[in-house]
């Protein structure tokens, strides 16, 4: 839901898969709480004009416990990133209560995977 909503410049599609208190740490080493404050954020962006589209891989799942996830994604744009997500079934939806994300090269020498 976050990436469709991403591609199509929608804050309220993208966060509506975030706790009211969810924690971001970004690529810059900015720390973002709560939901509203990220969405400003993300309405701020997307307001740029530029063409912000992402492709990603969720690259592993590993289930602490039956209602707890840690999720690693791998998402490409203009920039290549890896999120750590954890998340957490409320009913029957999973939300993100904490996210960091770190970049990556996307050139890479021959034979890796960036």
């Amino acid at each position: 839901m976050f990436y469709e909503g991403w591609n199509t410049h929608d804050a309220d599609k993208m966060t509506s898969v975030y706790t009211d208190d969810i924690d971001n740490v970004d690529t810059y080493g900015e720390w973002h709480k709560g939901k509203a404050e990220i969405r400003e954020d993300i309405v701020q962006l997307h307001a740029s004009g530029r063409d912000l589209r992402k492709t990603y891989t969720v690259e592993k799942i590993r289930f602490l416990k039956p209602d707890v996830a840690v999720i690693q994604v791998r998402s490409l744009s203009t920039v290549g990133n890896i999120g750590t997500y954890v998340m957490t079934r409320q009913g029957d939806k999973w939300l993100v209560v904490s996210f960091t994300k770190v970049g990556y090269s996307l050139t890479s020498k021959a034979g890796e995977k960036p």
